[in-house]
């Protein structure tokens, strides 16, 4: 009789699914890639209880309980590991920049234009640039460097943010409406949306709050620089975006 019931262990069908699992639970490490590789330790979980449920129903027909064990294991705690690393990564990349954002707006409040630049990627500087006139002679000489960044400071200085951060005295705050999101790219470049209420740290400050949208790039540095990202678009809005 006991040869018989070990025949029977030693014939029984390994659950397919419990191997499914096991080899969804390793590819589980692409969840680190982005949120929308989450579905993978997802589907190793349903597959390992599926697995586990079933053997549990004829455990003289199917084995590899162990296996789905292993599988569930390994797709939860790799699964839980990569959302907190999101979530980590997103509150540090929302406190670095607003950081970045305050420190921006205290150098154009106190009229620290020539520092307020350090702040800008190249294609947020070209902005204030005169364009070229497609008219005009290859022989034309250019501005020199002095010239062009007199050119580039100028602009800045008359812009309406300059404008209205200086109204509002030093070290203005940047008070967040929302997390980054809507994440697009350029190149090696990210570049990452947020909205900002900007409001004077001064009681007795003369100048109005005002909204302000921004992307920041990350990667887009130049070499030395101790910036995380820097500013590479801003608009004032005229409302607060809907939450």
């Amino acid at each position: 009789m006991d040869s018989e019931h070990n025949k029977t262990d030693e014939y029984r069908k390994l659950h397919p699914l419990a191997v499914v699992a096991l080899l969804l639970g390793i590819a589980s490490l692409v969840a680190f890639a982005s949120p929308g590789m989450w579905l993978v330790p997802l589907l190793a979980v349903c597959c390992a209880l599926i697995a586990l449920w079933q053997i549990h129903l004829r455990p003289e027909q199917l084995a590899g309980a162990k296996l789905a064990r292993w599988a569930l294991a390994l797709a939860v705690v790799i699964g839980m590991a990569a959302i907190s690393k999101r979530t980590i990564t997103k509150g540090l990349l929302h406190q670095q920049a607003e950081t970045i954002v305050e420190g921006w707006l205290s150098a154009l409040a106190e009229k620290q234009y020539d520092k307020s630049l350090r702040f800008l990627t190249y294609k947020a500087v070209s902005t204030f640039a005169p364009p070229l006139d497609p008219r005009a002679s290859p022989d034309t000489p250019r501005p020199t460097e002095a010239e062009a960044k007199l050119i580039v400071l100028t602009g800045l200085r008359e812009s309406p943010l300059a404008e209205q951060t200086a109204q509002l005295g030093e070290s203005p705050n940047a008070v967040a409406l929302g997390p980054l999101s809507g994440t697009s790219a350029r190149g090696a470049t990210q570049l990452l949306p947020a909205v900002y209420r900007v409001e004077s740290s001064i009681t007795d400050s003369t100048g109005k709050p005002f909204t302000l949208s921004v992307v920041l790039a990350w990667n887009d540095l130049d070499e030395g620089s101790r910036l995380p990202a820097r500013i590479d678009q801003w608009r004032i809005l005229e409302e607060e975006p809907q939450q």
